[in-house]
């Protein structure tokens, strides 16, 4: 019998974690599966973020005893093992989908793109060869992010050594769309800035960058960009300038006369 039990527990500790499985037991305690998804992703979201959300984490916490946070942190273990399992697949995406309502949903127009179709979207818009053999970051822009599925499926093809080339905008209006999108792009190694806004009401709420951001250098590097822009806009004319013509000079009057001036 002891050699049964101690089996046993060999063959747990070397069981794969499941996340869902694991938020979907805490959440018979809690509100809903949708409530706890949400902390689950604020919560990570904010341990990948290097000490800089820490008044989100605390009041995201809050309410959680120490053996459920124990349980929230074991999904975590989970959800990174199945990410080593699965290069660049959006894990969290599918799952969210599964915890809202239909009418949810419906209400926040959200449809998330499978898998698939994302990696059809990247080869159509993105050369992976052209982009190792420049060596020249490359800015990509999702209006509508969700869990960046999309990205993912840009940086794919670019792994290993070539992800850092990606330089990402990342919105939503979701927050827990934000924090799953700053989860895959941190965890896979994406430069990323993530903004929680209204894109077609131009409305900016939050804004995050995570760790490869600034790794990369990305803050100084379009730092650099608006400094170069500055200086050819002031040794460039204005365009009124160049557009406006100039008032012939009349025969009793030099190019050089005060009134060349008015």
């Amino acid at each position: 019998m002891p050699g049964d039990l101690t089996e046993q527990h060999a063959n747990a500790a070397n069981k794969p974690l499941d996340f869902r499985a694991t938020l979907r037991d805490l959440a018979h305690s809690r509100s809903s599966i949708a409530a706890v998804f949400a902390d689950f992703c604020r919560i990570t979201a904010c341990c990948l973020a290097m000490q800089t959300r820490e008044d989100e984490y605390l009041q995201a916490i809050k309410g959680y005893s120490k053996e459920e946070l124990n349980q929230l942190a074991r999904a975590m273990a989970g959800l990174i093992d199945e990410m080593n399992g699965n290069p660049f697949a959006d894990v969290l995406g599918p799952f969210y989908t599964e915890t809202i309502t239909s009418a949810d949903q419906q209400a926040r127009g959200e449809f998330y793109t499978p898998n698939s179709v994302s990696t059809m979207m990247a080869k159509m818009t993105l050369d992976p060869e052209a982009i190792k053999a420049g060596g020249r970051p490359v800015t990509v822009c999702d209006p509508c992010c969700g869990s960046g599925g999309m990205v993912l499926a840009c940086a794919q093809p670019l792994a290993p050594d070539h992800v850092d080339l990606l330089r990402v905008t990342l919105q939503d209006i979701n927050p827990v769309a934000c924090d799953m999108a700053y989860i895959n792009t941190t965890l896979w190694g994406i430069p990323a800035e993530i903004i929680l806004g209204n894109t077609l009401a131009v409305e900016v709420f939050s804004r995050w960058t995570n760790i490869h951001w600034h790794r990369v250098g990305e803050p100084q590097r379009r730092q650099g960009i608006r400094m170069l822009n500055a200086i050819k806009e002031v040794g460039e004319p204005s365009k009124a300038e160049t557009l406006a013509p100039r008032r012939p000079a009349t025969p009793d009057q030099g190019t050089g006369s005060q009134l060349d001036l008015f």
